[in-house]
C-alpha cells in the first residue's frame, strides 16, 4: 500500500470519527432541549394546573375570579374572588373548600380522605371532582353546556355561567337571608308608609318602611332581608349609629351596629348596606332654608364639613360594621341628587334661583365623590344613587320625590316609593347581586 493511499485512508476515517461525534452531540443537545423545556404556562393553556416537573402547586398564584372549561385545580391550588375575601381551595385531603373571610369554610364537596384528588372545569360544562385515576366523587351535573365557566363572585357565591351569563349551577354561599341595612332616613323609607310595628311612633319615629329600597332589594334581588335586620332610622346621625342609638326606652334605644353584632352571633351576616352622614351635614335644615331664605352658602363653603363626615365613615363606621360582622360585605350607599341639573327648564319651584341650584348640584357632586373616596379607602364597596331620580327630581312634571314647602316636616325631600324602586334598582346592579340559581343535582 502506498503511503498517498495510506494517507487519504487516514484522512477518511477522521472525518468519519468528526461526522460520529457530531450526530452524537446533536443527539445529546435535541435530548437536553426537550428535557429542559418549560411546561406551557396557565395564561397559555388556559389550565390552572401545572405538571408536577414543572412549578409546585403552591407557587402557582391564585388570583383569577374565573375560570374557563379546561382549567383543574391541583391539591394546594385555589381560585379567589376579585376582592380576595372568598377562596375555592383544592386542599390536600381531597376535599374541595369554599372559605370566607377570617378563612371560616361555608361549602365543600365533602370528599376528604382523596388524597392526590383534582377539581375539574369540564369542556362540557360539568365541574367534577375526581380521585387520582379519574374516578369520579363530585359533580355539579351541569354537562351538556360547552363554554361554560366556573365564577367565584365577591358576594362568596360560586357559580358555573353558561355562554350568555345564563346561571347553571351555585354553591348558595352568597348572602341570600344575611343582609342588613343600617343608617338614616334614606335607607329606613321616611315617608312611605305602612311602617314596622313599633317605629311610627312619638316614642320611636324610625319609620322603617316595608317599601323602603332595601327591603325592595332583600325581595326582589338577594333573597329576603335578615330576620329585624332593617336597622335604618330615620334622623341617625354618625353617632347613633356607632354608640348611643336613638329614641331612648325603644327597640332603636341600642347603637345599630350593637344590634348587628347580636345577628351576625346568630347567622353569620353576608352584606351590610349603610346611607350615613348627610343629618350630620343638616340636609333637613338645608331643605328648609331652601324654601323660606336660601339653600346653601358657596359650595366650598360646605366642603369642611363634608370632608369630616367622609373621615369619620373611612375611619370609624366602616372599621365599626366589619368587626359586628367580620365576614360581611359593606356597601356605602350614597344620596340622589334632588334637584335637577343646572340649565334644566323647570317651572315648579320658583323659589330655586339658577345660582341655588347649581351651588346644590355642586356641593352634591363633591359629598358623593367624598363619600366614595372615603368607602373605597376602607375597603368597602361604595354606590352612587346620585342619578336615581333623573328626570323626576324636585321640580319636575313627575317628580319621585317628596317636595320641599311649609309643610311635609321629616317628609320633604325623601323619595317616593317610584324613587325607592329605582334606588333598589341601581343598588342591586352596581353591587353585582346575582339570583340564586337553582342547586344542581350532582351527576358525572
Amino acid at each position: 500500500m502506498t503511503k498517498k493511499s495510506t494517507y487519504r485512508r487516514a484522512r477518511h476515517s477522521r472525518y468519519a470519527l468528526v461526522l460520529v461525534l457530531a450526530l452524537a452531540l446533536a443527539l445529546v443537545f435535541s435530548y437536553l432541549s426537550v428535557a429542559a423545556a418549560p411546561v406551557a404556562s396557565a395564561a397559555q393553556t388556559g389550565i390552572v394546573e401545572l405538571a408536577e416537573s414543572a412549578v409546585p402547586a403552591s407557587t402557582v398564584p391564585a388570583t383569577s375570579t374565573q375560570a374557563p372549561g379546561g382549567t383543574t385545580l391541583l391539591a394546594g391550588q385555589s381560585l379567589r374572588s376579585p376582592d380576595g375575601v372568598w377562596s375555592l381551595t383544592m386542599q390536600d385531603d381531597g376535599n374541595a373548600v369554599l372559605y370566607g373571610r377570617g378563612h371560616v369554610a361555608r361549602w365543600s364537596t365533602e370528599t376528604n380522605g382523596t388524597d392526590g384528588s383534582s377539581l375539574e372545569m369540564q369542556p362540557d360544562g360539568n365541574l367534577v371532582l375526581y380521585a387520582p385515576g379519574r374516578r369520579p366523587l363530585w359533580a355539579s351535573g351541569t354537562q351538556g353546556h360547552r363554554g361554560a365557566w366556573m365564577e367565584l363572585q365577591n358576594d362568596g357565591n360560586l357559580v358555573l355561567y353558561a355562554p350568555g351569563r345564563v346561571a347553571l349551577w351555585a354553591t348558595g354561599t352568597h348572602p341570600r337571608t344575611t343582609y342588613v341595612a343600617l343608617g338614616d332616613s334614606y335607607s329606613s323609607g321616611e315617608g312611605n308608609p305602612p311602617f314596622d310595628s313599633g317605629t311610627a311612633t312619638l316614642k320611636d319615629p324610625c319609620h322603617r318602611s316595608q317599601q323602603a329600597w332595601p327591603r325592595l332589594l332583600g325581595v326582589e334581588v338577594s333573597g329576603q332581608i335578615a330576620a329585624n335586620g332593617h336597622l335604618a332610622c330615620s334622623g341617625a346621625v354618625i353617632d347613633d349609629v356607632l354608640k348611643r342609638g336613638q329614641h331612648p326606652g325603644s327597640i332603636d334605644a341600642t347603637p345599630q351596629v350593637t344590634r348587628l353584632a347580636a345577628i351576625n352571633s346568630k347567622t353569620p351576616v353576608g352584606v351590610v348596606s349603610v346611607t350615613i352622614g348627610g343629618n350630620d351635614l343638616g340636609f333637613s335644615r338645608t331643605l328648609a332654608a331652601c324654601f323660606l331664605i336660601a339653600c346653601v352658602r358657596h359650595p366650598a363653603d360646605e366642603a369642611p364639613q363634608i370632608d369630616a363626615v367622609a373621615t369619620r365613615i373611612r375611619q370609624e363606621v366602616v372599621p365599626a360594621i366589619r368587626q359586628a360582622a367580620p365576614e360581611a360585605r359593606v356597601i356605602v350607599v350614597g344620596y340622589p341628587r334632588i334637584v335637577p341639573r343646572p340649565g334644566t327648564q323647570i317651572a315648579g319651584c320658583r323659589w330655586l334661583s339658577a345660582t341655588e341650584i347649581l351651588h346644590l348640584n355642586q356641593v352634591e357632586d363633591y359629598l358623593d365623590g367624598q363619600l366614595r373616596a372615603a368607602a373605597t379607602a376602607a375597603g368597602a364597596t361604595y354606590v352612587s344613587v346620585a342619578g336615581a331620580l333623573a328626570g323626576h327630581e324636585l321640580c319636575t312634571k313627575e317628580p319621585w320625590i317628596f317636595p320641599i314647602g311649609l309643610s311635609g316636616g321629616n317628609l320633604r325631600g325623601h323619595p317616593l316609593p317610584a324613587g325607592q324602586r329605582a334606588m333598589a334598582a341601581i343598588v342591586g346592579t352596581q353591587a353585582g347581586y346575582p339570583i340564586r340559581p337553582p342547586a344542581g343535582t350532582p351527576a358525572v
